[in-house]
């Protein structure tokens, strides 16, 4: 018998509690269980009228925090930086000049 095999052998059964694998709803009753490999959850998509106000959102947010978080998410191993970038951070702020770009569809960086 291998060490691994031994060594789950004479590990100890986990501890259970009353509500182990429940999740509790609003009200405090348990919700039943999902049936196994369901997807229960549901997304409804905006509506048509929301999406121009949705864009702007997005383009305000790539336009100030944008660069950081592709900065971020490429130091994190998340995220490509084009080839032959200068920087890291040149890198990550010209991906957030294109996603720029595809939200407000504009052939300039910012307005």
């Amino acid at each position: 018998m291998s060490s691994r095999n031994k060594a789950r052998r004479h590990r100890p059964a986990p501890t259970s509690s009353p509500s182990a694998g429940r999740r509790e709803s609003p009200r405090g009753s348990p919700a039943p269980a999902p049936p196994p490999g369901r997807i229960t959850e549901s997304y409804m998509p905006p509506a048509p009228r929301d999406l121009p106000e949705l864009r702007g959102q997005l383009a305000q947010w790539l336009a100030g925090e944008g660069p950081g978080f592709y900065l971020t998410m490429a130091l994190a191993g998340c995220q490509w930086i084009p080839p032959g970038s200068p920087s890291v951070a040149a890198g990550a702020a010209q991906i957030a000049r294109q996603e720029y770009q595809r939200v407000t569809c504009t052939g300039s960086a910012r307005p």
